[in-house]
């Protein structure tokens, strides 16, 4: 074999005639020709051994060494002899070298095959061209669809989710083989009817895991009732979280009062302290006191809702009248008072270690930044006016004062940046495991528990769930479930409702290793690869990219 010969695509089909470089188009120019002396007709699959004509057929190759390679393949054209073939003349085929009537090597085929599912159409479009092996994007869309898909083997164990196609609107359904965290379909509808049908399909599948979704239950009962299913523990606890959070949002105005952090002189105001009794909290602001307008229209749709609600209507005729969604109506009616949104805690300062001092000269009747930077930066402090004058507009808003007013307010200032925790962040802070809390959690989650009995009983029955999931123990959830009907907290007996009616799923939970994650994990590509192809991402060029190994 001539040296040259490597850079053919198979040697032993085709023989090199020339090498041509060419400099100007950074090209490699390979003439070839069949080696073969004879033909097999592709209708009745004859030998012929009598050539007709010859021509000239162009194809792409790998690129070598950085340059593109264009194939010069000179085909010939044969006779059939065979009396019983309809075909008097054809064209020879190189099966291994390339398909009938392509324009490229069928190795380059499957290089640009691979880009394509790797990275979609316009990436892998501006890769192939940086590669020397250039393609369209509607090119790479039909090589991806053409790939083929693998047959995963049966699963004994699967596990069901669904998937947003186009989100609050269309939903599809994604199952995952637990056992190799490997997809095994997409289905284009997240109906229990196609879940089941699904199953229904696969009756080796010892095993479902599922979400605590109406859909997957459904499914999976009507589809594979020989299966066990099992529930999501991280759902659990997500909904363990937001019956806690309907109790804190209730009492929300306590909370504010009783765990807001009192600034120190030698501790940042982003680090709070929590104080030792409710006389210490400092009253509420002016600003507090005064309503911005969506404040107001949000009280006022608050009353709204519970002023139709105490008439009889429904939650579906409250939510038509008012134009709003009908979860909008229901988290509503579950407040207790309507809860004013908390702004984003501010980011370290180089003001933090001084604001007490601006605080004391503040109340001391010294509004000026002038001044107060003077002062602060005989105390060693570096930054600028802007960060001092910032900070004062601040205080001015807090006590309702008027822009660059050096009129003395009402009150004594405080920290506006010092804020009690919101409600959700407590949540997560009971849900939190005992071993990683830091010390200052530990004397938060104590001064939450004297706010109220309500918060006390519900961060108990909160705790006590969440410690059951992590251990495994099944056998202390009739307890629990009994505990949470004594309380008298309405979420937690909804949530304690909802854990009966889906209890043997919820059992096999707390008693068994299989879980939602690699189902999750699985759904976390499939979105990347969607938003990746923008608006090409239709269900069949999707799934052949999805399910491409």
């Amino acid at each position: 074999m001539e040296p040259l010969a490597i850079l053919l695509p198979d040697p032993e089909v085709l023989k090199l005639k020339d090498v041509v470089v060419d400099p100007e188009n950074h090209r490699l120019d390979i003439t070839v020709a069949a080696a073969s002396p004879s033909a097999i007709c592709p209708c009745c699959n004859q030998p012929s051994e009598r050539i007709h004509s010859r021509y000239l057929r162009t194809l792409a190759d790998l690129p070598w060494a950085g340059c593109a390679v264009r194939l010069l393949l000179h085909v010939r054209r044969w006779f059939c002899d065979h009396a019983d073939c309809p075909r008097r003349i054809f064209a020879e085929r190189l099966p291994s070298i390339v398909a009938p009537r392509g324009r490229r090597t069928k190795r380059l085929s499957l290089a640009q095959q691979r880009i394509s599912l790797a990275l979609g159409g316009a990436a892998g479009a501006r890769l192939s061209t940086d590669l020397a092996m250039s393609a369209g994007i509607d090119l790479l869309r039909t090589l991806a669809r053409r790939a083929p898909v693998s047959t995963p083997p049966p699963s004994l164990h699967g596990g069901i989710d669904d998937w947003a196609k186009r989100k609050a609107h269309r939903y599809g359904s994604i199952i995952v083989d637990l056992d190799t965290h490997r997809p095994i379909t997409l289905l284009d509808d997240r109906s229990a009817d196609q879940v089941a049908d699904w199953l229904s399909a696969h009756p080796e599948i010892e095993v479902v895991s599922r979400d605590r979704g109406q859909v997957s239950i459904e499914g999976a009962t009507r589809g594979a009732p020989q299966a066990v299913q099992v529930a999501d523990r991280w759902h659990l606890i997500k909904n363990l979280g937001e019956a806690l959070l309907q109790v804190l949002q209730k009492h929300h105005r306590a909370l504010e009062q009783a765990l807001r952090p009192i600034p120190s002189a030698d501790t940042r105001s982003s680090n709070p302290i929590v104080p030792d009794s409710a006389e210490a909290v400092p009253p509420s602001t002016a600003a507090e006191r005064l309503q911005s307008p969506a404040d107001q229209r949000r009280q006022a749709r608050y009353a709204a809702i519970h002023e139709l609600h105490q008439r009889g209507w429904s939650q579906r005729a409250i939510a038509e009248h008012l134009h709003l969604e009908c979860k909008t109506v229901r988290t509503y009616l579950r407040m207790g008072e309507v809860v004013t949104p908390r702004q984003q805690p501010s980011r370290h300062s180089r003001l933090d270690p001084y604001k007490p001092y601006v605080l004391e000269r503040w109340n001391a009747g010294c509004h000026n930044a002038m001044q107060l930077l003077g002062e602060l930066q005989a105390k060693g402090f570096a930054g600028k006016r802007s960060v001092v004058r910032a900070f004062l507009t601040q205080l001015r808003k807090t006590q309702g004062l008027p822009p660059r007013s050096r009129s003395t307010p009402g009150g004594r200032a405080t920290d506006p940046t010092c804020r009690a925790p919101s409600a959700r962040s407590l949540t997560w802070l009971v849900l939190k495991r005992k071993e990683k809390l830091r010390e200052d959690e530990s004397k938060l989650l104590t001064k939450l528990f004297e706010v109220h009995t309500d918060i006390q009983a519900a961060v108990a029955l909160t705790q006590a769930f969440a410690t059951m999931v992590r251990e495994r123990a099944a056998e202390r959830l009739e307890g629990w479930m009994a505990a949470a009907e004594a309380s008298g907290l309405r979420p937690f007996r909804a949530f304690a409702m909802g854990v009966k009616q889906d209890e043997a799923a919820i059992r096999a939970a707390l008693s068994l290793a299989w879980s939602q994650g690699p189902v999750e994990g699985n759904i976390n590509r499939l979105k990347l690869l969607k938003r990746q192809m923008y608006g090409r991402a239709k269900l069949d060029l999707l799934q052949q990219r999805f399910l491409a190994r």
